[in-house]
Parts: C-alpha cells; structure tokens; sequence
C-alpha cells in the first residue's frame, strides 16, 4: 500500500437535496476512517448550496457547476480526485459510521480487482427505517442478476481508482451509468462483491415516469445485449427473467418454458415467476409504472421476511 492511512476520495453529485444534505454530509463526515476527501458537484437552485457551504472541514471540496448530469458529475469529480480509493455517496441518503473503514479492511485484504458494494436499509422520505435489502454476495451471484436489474446499489460501491483507469469512466449518454459501466467491468474481468450486512440507508422518493421509462428502456437494451453477447448455460432463464422485469409476460412465459425443457431439474425454480406471466403485460405494467410490486415487496419483507426481487440463480 502506497500509505499507511490511504487516501479515500467519496464522490457525491448533488441537485436540489435542501432537505436531506445535512445528514448526508454528516454520516460521511463523522466515519471512523479519517483520511478521506469528500469532493462535492453541486448544482443546485434551491438553498442546498448555502447548506453545504455553512460545513466547516477541510476534507470537503466543493464545486458550484451548472447542469450537470450524475455521469457527468462524477466524472469531473473523478479527474478532480486524489484518493487512492474512490467511494460513492447520493445527496440523499445516509452511511453507517464504519462504511469506510469496513470496506477499505476488505478492499487491503483482497488480492484481486474488485468492486466492493454493501446490504443496505430502505428507508422513507422521512428517514423511517423500511427493511433491509441483503444483496447477493458473490460475484457470480451478482454477474447473473445485473442484465436483469443492478445487482449491487451504486452509492454503497468502494474500488481503487485502477478500477476506472482500466475500464474507463461513466457513459453520461446514460441515465442509468451505473448498470452500464458495472456491465463494462464484468467484461473487464472486474470482480465484485457485496458485504453482507448493511451500511447504507437508501431513501425511497417518488420519481418522474418519464425518466423511470427511459431508464426501464435502457435496462432492457443494455441487459440484452450483454445477455446475447455472453450466453450460457443460463441464456434462456435470463432473457425470462429480463422479459418478466420488462414487463413482457407472453415473451417472459416463451423463454421460462424453454429453459424448463433444457433444464427440467431446474423447474420448480421457475414457478415462482411462470404464473405471473399469465397476468398480461397490462396489468404488470400498471403496477410497476405505479411502484405497486415495489410496495407489495416492502409489506411481504416487512411482515414475513420475504424478498420477492431476489432472483440471483445460486441462492
């Protein structure tokens, strides 16, 4: 290791975030691990920007830019940062006091490249504590779901800056660059991992449908491609499975049947999903689009420690 404390650079992109800044600030400003620089791209219009110049501490580098995208803010703030690791944090959601640490014991120990993510809480706009996500924890795991939907959540993620000097920095064509770039270091031979106990707390807000359509549109065309492009013995299960999460339940039964017939050891597996698909396109779409299924799995995760989103194959 290059130093006895390695320097840790947190990236945080911020936009309009007056309501939660504060404690956003303070779960990285108070980590046990100290030797970190946290370099903010702020483009706010509301008083996020006030709030954030009121911290006192040296370690936050602050930049005032306009119109910004997510990607694009993180890549600016790649090239502004001097860690020897690089961490992510959202202006909106809060740390465990041990992130750093905790990740950077693990990223010292482990000989390969590899992306490091965490377990994470839901927790409502209010900060109520929802339920805990458990990630799927080995790469294989991970490497399976992620065509499907992002098996390891963006701003609980700690690497070496290598990590990006080999694989190259986020696509800000994208609205969801962390699926894109996290598939681009799959076939980098990036490995990745996920900590299995929670030190995150994601807030759950509303979003525009716009933009949860076209993030769908772009999970969809960047699942496929990366499926089509690596196929094995799992190719059909997988197309199933990004069909069901796209809601195209009449392609989804196509291929959950194919796989059933190549793999018959392998059905009951699937009859958690077949059933579903007979619903139609409409009524599943309807749910999502209206973040029903969503609300459905808080309830069953709730009351009966069930996690319908978990579909990782080895589990």
């Amino acid at each position: 290791m290059s130093q006895e404390k390695p320097l840790i650079s947190v990236l945080m992109p911020v936009c309009n975030s007056e309501k939660y800044i504060s404690k956003a600030m303070d779960s990285i400003l108070n980590q046990t691990y100290e030797n970190f620089e946290l370099l903010i791209a702020d483009s706010s219009q509301d008083y996020t920007s006030e709030i954030i110049r009121s911290f006192r501490d040296s370690r936050i580098i602050y930049y005032n830019v306009k119109n910004y995208s997510i990607p694009k803010a993180l890549n600016f703030l790649l090239e502004k940062s001097k860690g020897e690791f690089i961490a992510r944090m959202d202006a909106d959601d809060i740390c465990d006091v041990k992130k750093l640490q905790t990740q950077l014991d693990f990223l010292i120990d482990y000989n390969e490249m590899v992306i490091l993510g965490t377990n994470f809480y839901y927790i409502s706009e209010s900060g109520k504590v929802l339920f805990e996500k458990k990630m799927p924890e080995q790469h294989k795991d991970i490497e399976f779901t992620m065509p499907i939907y992002s098996s390891i959540l963006h701003p609980t993620i700690m690497c070496k800056k290598s990590v990006f000097n080999k694989v190259g920095n986020f696509n800000t064509k994208y609205l969801i660059e962390d699926v894109e770039f996290f598939l681009r270091c799959m076939e980098k031979g990036i490995k990745f991992i996920n900590i299995q106990f929670p030190l995150y707390y994601y807030r759950v807000k509303e979003k525009n449908k716009i933009v949860l359509l076209t993030q769908k549109k772009e999970q969809y065309k960047l699942g496929y491609e990366y499926i089509t492009k690596h196929k094995n013995e799992n190719y059909y299960l997988r197309l199933a499975l990004l069909e069901y999460y796209n809601g195209q339940m009449k392609n989804a039964r196509k291929f959950f049947l194919k796989f059933s017939r190549i793999n018959p050891k392998k059905y009951f597996f699937i009859l958690r999903y077949l059933p579903l698909t007979f619903l139609g396109s409409k009524i599943t779409n309807f749910f999502r689009d209206n973040l029903l299924l969503l609300k459905i799995n808080f309830f069953l995760n709730r009351f009966f420690r069930l996690d319908m989103r978990k579909i990782y194959y080895n589990q």
